[in-house]
């Protein structure tokens, strides 16, 4: 029997006329023995962007001045200044544009994402810079796995 402990977070989504922004923090799994296994720092933020509606090769969004806000003791991590990527169909027929910010060295506590956005003239979207926040709410579970869910890729 291992015990898995995972220190995790809730997984914000932002809710658009044309589709929804999710954001995950991802932590790197270490076995600590043959009895323990644990999700912990440093974390990967993943952050993408779906829509239901065609969105072409040539439809970019931008990401700008991404900060993640400790709230317990205020501290802030600029993530990225500037990032941009274009939507690509995923084989369900919903279209996606994603970012991959890793090695972030954070606490478990809950933390502010903020950011703001646009797309490209080519996306037929409103080409504002909008501005967004996310809440992640720390998380903590703990379960036991045996070695027969082992076996099985539970």
């Amino acid at each position: 029997m291992k015990t898995h402990k995972n220190y995790e977070f809730t997984e914000p989504e932002i809710h658009l006329n044309t589709g929804v922004i999710h954001a995950k923090l991802r932590g790197t799994m270490e076995n600590i023995d043959n009895k323990t296994s644990i999700y912990h720092t440093p974390y990967e933020m993943l952050l993408w962007f779906s829509s239901s509606t065609e969105q072409g090769s040539s439809c970019l969004v931008n990401v700008n001045s991404i900060v993640l806000k400790n709230l317990e003791n205020e501290e802030t991590l600029l993530i990225s200044e500037n990032s941009e990527t274009t939507f690509r169909e995923r084989s369900d027929g919903v279209y996606t544009a994603s970012f991959n910010y890793k090695n972030l060295n954070i606490k478990h506590n809950d933390h502010e994402l903020a950011f703001s956005y646009s797309f490209s003239k080519d996306c037929g979207l409103d080409q504002t810079s909008t501005p967004a926040n996310m809440i992640f709410k720390k998380q903590y579970s703990e379960r036991n796995i045996s070695f027969w869910d082992m076996l099985m890729g539970i």
